[in-house]
């Protein structure tokens, strides 16, 4: 992995993202937003003991089960049985800090022959190294025959992220004997 650049993605233009340092952006977001499954916790309190006895919860696709809406609380359960396990719908919010940087693969080195095969390995690595995700893989900007990778990274620690950019003009690599960042050639 080589000329490895900033990438300032048009998506952190939108007032969601907010600059907290040079191409780092914070984001607070429910933590069931663009989820591909919806997160429920056991519910202990005294309501989902009501909700068990309340007809007419409706079905949802999305939810892959019966949801029912009390006291501004969502509750689910798989089927519709007075017996079911309660859970409720986690409303709560997070916060993660985001950055996105562009580079170009090495095939010589085992990495993929463009931007729409990125290798696992030194990804895996930079993600092992500074403790964060991939939150978005480009889809779009990713495809077959063009030659710059593009990736967004993601942190709870915004420490991290910071880390993680000392690898801008850097070239970072893997083999047999590790993992490597040295100057860019």
């Amino acid at each position: 992995m080589k000329n490895i650049e900033n990438f300032k993605s048009p998506k952190y233009d939108d007032p969601r993202y907010e600059m907290v340092l040079p191409d780092i952006y914070k984001v607070t977001r429910k933590v069931n937003d663009d989820r591909l499954s919806t997160k429920f916790t056991q519910s202990a309190d005294e309501e989902a003991e009501v909700v068990k006895e309340i007809e007419g919860v409706e079905y949802s696709e999305k939810c892959s089960g019966y949801l029912l809406s009390y006291n501004d609380k969502l509750y689910y359960r798989d089927n519709n049985h007075r017996d079911d396990v309660i859970l409720e719908y986690d409303t709560s919010e997070e916060t993660y800090y985001l950055t996105s940087l562009s580079f170009v693969q090495e095939p010589e080195l085992g990495e993929g022959e463009d931007a729409s095969n990125i290798s696992q390995y030194p990804l895996e690595d930079i993600l092992d190294e500074w403790f964060c995700w991939v939150s978005d893989f480009y889809d779009d900007l990713n495809i077959k025959g063009a030659e710059k990778c593009y990736q967004e990274f993601a942190s709870y620690d915004l420490e991290t992220l910071v880390g993680l950019r000392t690898i801008i003009g850097k070239r970072v690599y893997s083999n047999d004997d590790g993992f490597y960042i040295t100057e860019d050639e």
